[in-house]
């Protein structure tokens, strides 16, 4: 048994895949184009805040990578919202019908 403790009735042939859960990820262009996007703000935001030559205090390169990073995080969270919406499940609880009887033998 792999990982599993003495006793607990469950048998594996094969030890489990540490990758597993990176397997079943797929791609798709909303995907492609919301990373491009961020990529693309990131960079743009990291040179918009590129100090000045005349500037009395210059920005840090961290404080750069900061901004740049905020942004593209931004476009993260815009972009799969808008390329797929927010799932919201809500758990179904059955309402009884009017042809439902009680089923205690009264």
């Amino acid at each position: 048994m792999w990982g599993l403790p003495a006793g607990c009735g469950v048998e594996t042939s094969r030890p489990p895949d540490p990758l597993g859960a990176l397997v079943n990820v797929t791609v798709g262009l909303s995907t492609v184009l919301v990373a491009y996007a961020a990529i693309v703000i990131g960079s743009v935001v990291y040179q918009w805040t590129a100090p000045a030559a005349d500037a009395p205090v210059p920005t840090l390169k961290g404080e750069r990578l900061l901004w740049a990073v905020t942004a593209a995080a931004a476009v993260i969270a815009i972009g799969s919202f808008v390329a797929s919406g927010i799932n919201s499940e809500m758990p179904v609880e059955p309402h009884p019908s009017s042809t439902s009887l009680p089923r205690d033998g009264s």
